[in-house]
């Protein structure tokens, strides 16, 4: 018996990592960066798909070399150590997962897995709201959001929960049966009416345009009927739930007077977008005084904390944040010179992992457009959701050139 358990987990341990892996990201931090270092060890112990493995190393590198290298004009090498450690689970994870050459079985159990463990955590979200409703509801008109998972990040929690519902639609589409079929489709309802809850407004960006991508994508192949069918479907359910949802309600009614403010130029304490435009015109003053190599990933704070002192003296410490826009974080801290170096790296991962497949597309703009609204590689959840996206993606394209594909052709 002990022999039997023994050959399981030296057969299985890759598995039984990465379960505990997504596990660990709901779980905490701390676990995360445990888990995230850890996920590195099949890539000593197994080294399967050498190839792809070597070019991710590339990629990654390449990402992280801007960071890296910073240290030659950063002073505050405490801070800018902090910012390399935070990029290292690009290597570790996707290096990893893809040295441990999973099965199509296995990437079933993986997905199914992340489904299932974002589904609870999305869950306790709700009983939470439910016990808090009015407050919570009202708290909506003030750019406030309900608590969620991931330490009550909502851009990064959203964001994984889209990411979820793709890679669940691309695994349901290439191997499953018809049980399997009926539980994906209610997780992903599920997830679908827990976004509009939530309200977060990157995870709907990522959503509606991954819909109407695939419903465009639809329309111009065989598919035209089940295209027009989810076009009406979406109009009427996304006009259900804005009635439905008091925060979706709230939500847009905000971002409605958000917009009429900063639009005229007036930038209030608490503004949600009006803080992310003016986070834009800081990092953009801050690179124009150091064009070629930026301030350096160790002194990107400290210069935007000085650009506020300057400019905007009256923001709340709360209101002080990067340029949340990925390749304006480079151009500030980096330079020119970094950020097309970083711009190469990500061109690289997207050539790498993603192919003419509806799903595939789907995927590639919801992990592009956070990157556009956010710092999302700047942050632990971001990153770490960012690189387990592109490693699922990279097994779920190997199963896709096997599979006749006819309707998820763009």
């Amino acid at each position: 018996m002990n022999a039997l358990l023994k050959n399981n987990f030296k057969q299985n341990w890759q598995l039984y990592l990465t379960t505990l892996f997504l596990i660990g990201i709901i779980s905490g931090r701390a676990m995360t960066s445990m888990l995230s270092a850890a996920m590195v060890l099949p890539f000593f112990f197994n080294r399967q798909n050498k190839l792809i493995a070597t070019k991710m190393i590339v990629a990654s590198a390449l990402i992280i070399f801007p960071v890296f290298i910073s240290v030659l004009w950063s002073s505050d090498t405490n801070t800018w150590w902090q910012r390399l450690i935070t990029k290292l689970p690009l290597l570790t994870i996707s290096v990893g997962l893809i040295s441990s050459g999973f099965t199509k079985k296995e990437i079933k159990k993986i997905i199914w897995t992340l489904s299932i463990v974002v589904c609870i955590a999305s869950s306790w979200t709700i009983i939470n709201y439910l016990n808090n409703r009015a407050q919570i509801n009202q708290s909506y008109l003030i750019a406030q959001v309900m608590p969620t998972f991931l330490d009550d990040e909502h851009i990064r929690s959203s964001w994984l929960i889209v990411i979820t519902m793709i890679l669940l639609s691309w695994q349901l589409f290439i191997q499953s049966n018809q049980k399997e079929k009926i539980i994906g489709l209610i997780l992903l309802i599920f997830f679908f009416f827990y976004l509009h809850l939530l309200a977060a407004k990157t995870g709907l960006a990522c959503l509606y345009i991954s819909l109407l991508t695939a419903i465009i994508c639809f329309l111009f192949t065989s598919c035209k009927k089940l295209g027009l069918i989810l076009l009406v479907a979406i109009i009427i359910i996304a006009a259900i739930t804005y009635q439905i949802f008091p925060t979706l309600h709230n939500r847009i009614q905000y971002a409605v007077w958000d917009y009429e403010q900063y639009s005229n130029g007036k930038f209030l304490k608490g503004s949600d977008d009006g803080n992310r435009i003016i986070s834009y015109k800081a990092g953009l003053n801050i690179f124009s005084s150091k064009p070629l190599i930026g301030v350096g990933f160790g002194d990107m704070r400290k210069e935007i904390i000085k650009w506020y002192a300057i400019h905007r003296p009256q923001s709340e410490e709360y209101e002080i944040m990067n340029p949340l826009n990925e390749w304006l974080v480079y151009l500030v801290a980096s330079g020119i010179i970094g950020m097309l170096i970083f711009s190469i790296g990500m061109i690289y991962i997207f050539v790498l992992l993603f192919t003419k497949n509806i799903f595939s597309f789907c995927l590639a703009i919801t992990l592009f457009i956070p990157l556009m609204i956010d710092d999302c590689l700047e942050t632990q959840y971001g990153l770490v959701i960012f690189v387990l996206a592109i490693s699922l993606a990279y097994y779920l394209k190997l199963q896709t050139k096997s599979t006749s594909d006819t309707v998820s052709s763009v």
